[in-house]
């Protein structure tokens, strides 16, 4: 019997908990039914990823770097400033989402906050026209230079202008320079989500009928599933978009979670 769990997507608690179980258990029946469940989940998620049309070359050889790139040895020689991970970066699923987005938008304009390794930029930049601008944020002065090593490799690369420092210090820069974002993807520190969100709208960076989209809404369940989870991070940030009457919200149930917020005005 096959009994790999290769591709099982933990970002669910409750598939996490089922893995555990199946760890540890020491009745062959009720660990056969726990494996069979668990790569069930894994079809189902390998069936979705099929549906989409497949990533680029450039963007393949991007997940590829990161999940093979050594980040523990890099901030351990301090090359990079903290310890970053493969986890970090937005998947396959995501990626095309995020591309899809970015075209039913009709975008010209884009701003990531949290651009790691630059799967999601490429991914949204090739939606973009000739003319179209993608400002990657980022802390990370190491990114720049590997984000951009693949970027060149790309057609729609020369669409993407890192930007290197405090997210919210750009915002404020960018929006001095009167730039207009059709959408802006948020995926940095989640603690700085929410200042994020009043910012891209308090000083109108969101351009007219534009869109914002956070990932890791469901922050591996923590918002709902921990002890005064109301108190959590990402607990907060859902308060701040649902109490903010200027924005309308949906959540979209991919990978770890997408929320897509717009101007009430605008639906």
């Amino acid at each position: 019997m096959d009994n790999s769990l290769e591709g099982l997507n933990l970002h669910d608690p409750a598939v996490e908990e089922l893995k555990l179980w199946y760890e540890t258990t020491e009745d062959k029946e009720t660990k056969e039914r726990l494996l069979k469940i668990l790569q069930m989940h894994i079809k189902r998620d390998c069936y979705s990823i099929n549906l989409n049309t497949p990533v680029t070359p450039v963007r393949q050889e991007i997940l590829q770097f990161t999940n093979t790139n050594n980040w523990e040895l890099l901030a351990q020689q301090k090359v990079t400033q903290y310890r970053l991970s493969p986890n970090m970066a937005s998947g396959e699923w995501a990626g095309q989402v995020l591309k899809m987005l970015v075209s039913m938008q009709k975008a010209k304009t884009v701003i990531e906050i949290g651009m790691f390794t630059g799967f999601a930029s490429l991914s949204m930049a090739e939606a973009l026209p000739a003319d179209g601008q993608l400002f990657a944020c980022d802390i990370e002065p190491y990114l720049e230079k590997s984000g951009r090593s693949f970027f060149d490799k790309s057609p729609h690369g020369k669409k993407i202008t890192v930007k290197i420092g405090p997210a919210l210090e750009t915002l404020k820069t960018l929006a001095k320079e009167g730039v207009k974002a059709d959408f802006i993807f948020i995926d940095a520190d989640k603690s700085g989500y929410v200042d994020y969100f009043k910012s891209a709208l308090d000083n109108n960076i969101l351009a007219p009928r534009g869109t914002i989209a956070f990932d890791n809404i469901y922050w591996f369940g923590e918002p709902y599933l921990q002890k005064g989870c109301e108190n959590t991070v990402m607990a907060r940030v859902q308060k701040a978009i649902i109490d903010d009457p200027r924005v309308e919200q949906v959540l979209l149930p991919v990978r770890d979670g997408i929320a897509l917020v717009r101007r009430v005005e605008d639906i």
